[in-house]
């Protein structure tokens, strides 16, 4: 019985000492699986924040384009300008967008927290185009070039993680100014006239008196060029520059008044003044003599006919009102600098010439 009760007592000690361990090494590796799940959580979680925001930074630049052009826009339609055509109005307001974008990404965009905080590029140009619809400009798209990617870096316990995006952006701008600009550029001008001219001043005009009771009348050359303008207009003019002087501007000013009309809508506005218009006109030759057979029992004939060479010039004053109020801008005006949803005004003087 003695020895029995010997080798038992070494036997639960033994029994003992093994039940310990195996208690405590699960301890400890339940305790270190945990740290390992809650690390693995804790990345993931930090791995969903950086990704949202990213997304959430290139939504946010998506927005400033956006407010960048509103701006630049309606800036710089108000500045003076000469010889606007759509091709130079889009560079230049993407120019003064870019330098507003730039604003925009100047500081880290931040991301519920000062933990995540993404590091925003400066962009070097903005490429626009102009896009039509069944040939009509309707606007211009542009697309902002990066100087880098969009950034997040986040440093933990020794571990960096980084993340980058592309940076970037694309947007259609609706702009119906460019289109009354596109009727009213310095070349369109031209074009309309040199329609007034050739409609109403012929290079080659002739004049004829006939009567023997008209045997001492000549032709002067302002009654070759008001022969024509009787015609057309129903009126005469004193003085050869007169007639092309005064003629000119009438033409004009009726056939700026047809543009207004037909450009104009409930929409949008426009206004055009020309200012300080000059028409001049050259003799290339005139010819012609007297035909006198009064004495033979004939007529008295006496035709002259002129060639002559037109040239002109003019500027024309331009106001165009976009009524729609479509886009929100910091209105210059004013000291509060609110953010409000204004008519974009256009102003201009483009000229025009014959040469």
């Amino acid at each position: 019985m003695n020895r029995k009760g010997f080798i038992a007592i070494p036997l639960i000690v033994f029994l003992t000492i093994v039940l310990l361990f195996t208690i405590i090494f699960g301890i400890s590796f339940t305790i270190s699986k945990g740290l390992v799940i809650q690390k693995t959580i804790t990345v993931q979680q930090d791995m969903y924040a950086m990704l949202n925001s990213l997304e959430a930074s290139k939504a946010y630049l998506d927005t400033a384009i956006k407010y960048s052009l509103y701006q630049a826009a309606y800036d710089y339609g108000l500045e003076e300008k000469h010889d606007s055509n759509p091709d130079n109005i889009i560079v230049k307001i993407s120019e003064k967008a870019k330098e507003k974008l730039n604003g925009y990404t100047k500081e880290n965009y931040k991301f519920l927290s000062d933990k995540y905080q993404v590091q925003l590029p400066s962009y070097s140009r903005i490429d626009p185009k102009i896009y039509k619809s069944a040939n009509i400009i309707t606007g211009f798209t542009v697309e902002a070039v990066p100087t880098d990617t969009i950034r997040i870096a986040l440093e933990k316990e020794g571990e960096s993680t980084k993340l980058e995006k592309q940076a970037k952006i694309n947007f259609n701008f609706q702009y119906p100014i460019l289109q009354l600009m596109d009727s009213l550029t310095s070349d369109k001008l031209k074009q309309k006239a040199d329609e007034i001219i050739k409609s109403h001043w012929p290079k080659e005009l002739v004049k004829t008196i006939t009567g023997c009771d008209k045997k001492s009348q000549r032709i002067e050359t302002v009654d070759v060029l008001n022969e024509q303008l009787k015609i057309n207009s129903g009126k005469e003019f004193k003085t050869f520059e007169d007639a092309v002087q005064l003629g000119f501007n009438g033409h004009i000013s009726s056939k700026i008044q047809d543009i207004q009309n037909q450009l104009s809508n409930n929409l949008i506005s426009l206004e055009i003044s020309i200012d300080d218009p000059k028409a001049t006109v050259q003799v290339e030759f005139c010819q012609g003599e007297p035909v006198d057979n009064c004495g033979k029992g004939g007529a008295f004939t006496y035709t002259r006919k002129c060639s002559f060479n037109y040239s002109y010039s003019g500027k024309a004053k331009i106001s165009i009102t976009d009524k729609t109020k479509a886009y929100p801008v910091k209105a210059l005006e004013g000291s509060d600098n609110k953010v409000l949803f204004k008519n974009f005004v256009f102003k201009t003087t483009n000229s025009f010439s014959s040469g």
